[in-house]
């Protein structure tokens, strides 16, 4: 039982510190719902695979915000 506490804390501590605007609410649901349903997919996806990918969408989103608020702050 205190492992189960202790992950579970564990959990939240990172999803304080992770999931922090609506872009990165919809990855973390997709990744799980990903995996979480990978027994009915025709195909399974890896673990690894989802963490890359997700990963690699978050580096993308976070240039794209950067570029946005800098032609935003040349405007000004």
């Amino acid at each position: 039982m205190c492992v189960c506490v202790l992950i579970l804390q564990a959990v939240l501590r990172l999803w304080k510190k992770s999931v922090v605007d609506p872009f990165t609410l919809g990855l973390y649901l997709a990744v799980f719902a990903l995996h979480a349903l990978s027994g009915l997919l025709p195909y399974k996806i890896p673990a690894a695979a989802l963490v890359i990918l997700s990963g690699a969408a978050g580096i993308l989103a976070a240039n794209r915000k950067n570029r946005a608020s800098a032609k935003g702050g040349e405007e000004q």
